[in-house]
């Protein structure tokens, strides 16, 4: 997971971070507010205003963001699609 942290004249909270999971996708010209988390796989429409957290393999869109599909159709797919991306990430480590 890819991690942001609040970069200000204060030391950071955990309210101040925003969780990336992995294959995720983020259009341009995204807000993503602090505290949110990006579950694995999903994808942010772009001009998208993220206030709370999207679960994996969602598409999420708007001003603010909702979820209003899902990546893929059943658990059985998106499971095939998390191992191949593990797979993926031990040949390149």
């Amino acid at each position: 997971m890819a991690k942001s942290t609040w970069v200000g004249s204060r030391e950071s909270r955990q309210r101040d971070e925003i969780t990336i999971g992995r294959d995720v996708w983020v259009g341009a010209s995204c807000v993503l507010l602090g505290g949110v988390t990006i579950g694995e796989g999903s994808v942010i429409g772009a001009g998208s205003v993220v206030t709370r957290d999207i679960p994996s393999y969602s598409i999420a869109v708007g001003n603010p963001a909702r979820v209003v599909s899902r990546r893929f159709e059943t658990d059985e797919e998106r499971e095939k699609h998390s191992d191949a991306l593990s797979a993926m990430s031990l040949v390149t480590d």
